[in-house]
């Protein structure tokens, strides 16, 4: 987990650092960056939470097909908790897509490596 930080608390103290050191009315751009900083790091660790929240979900989806499989009605309705996972968001690869057919090439091409390899090959 994230550690519990409040970005406005914490522009607030440095903000409050910077008048003590250099007076009310000196500065005013440094003020307004260390507002617009506190945002964006609002917004991130916002963003971090959201992700964090999608991930859980997923696995908790995961661990609810295993349990279908294992102990409840089998592998066609465990593969529904899968299903409804990816159909939700319109997850479902479509069936034309490069490796649709083939599961082991179709996680080579989408999985979070190979996304940032591409990443990191279109910023060059």
């Amino acid at each position: 987990m994230q550690p519990n930080i409040n970005p406005a608390a914490l522009a607030e103290e440095i903000k409050a650092a910077i008048r003590e050191l250099v007076g009310d009315s000196s500065y005013p751009d440094l003020l307004a960056a260390v507002d617009k900083l506190a945002a964006e790091a609002n917004a991130s660790q916002q963003a971090g939470e959201f992700a964090q929240l999608i991930l859980h979900d997923n696995i908790t989806a995961m661990q609810a097909a295993w349990l279908e499989w294992k102990h409840g009605a089998g592998a066609d309705s465990a593969m529904e908790w899968i299903e409804n996972t990816l159909d939700g968001p319109g997850l479902i690869p479509e069936e034309d897509e490069p490796n649709s057919q083939n599961a082991q090439a179709w996680h080579d091409a989408n999985c979070s490596r190979a996304l940032k390899q591409k990443l990191e090959a279109s910023n060059g």
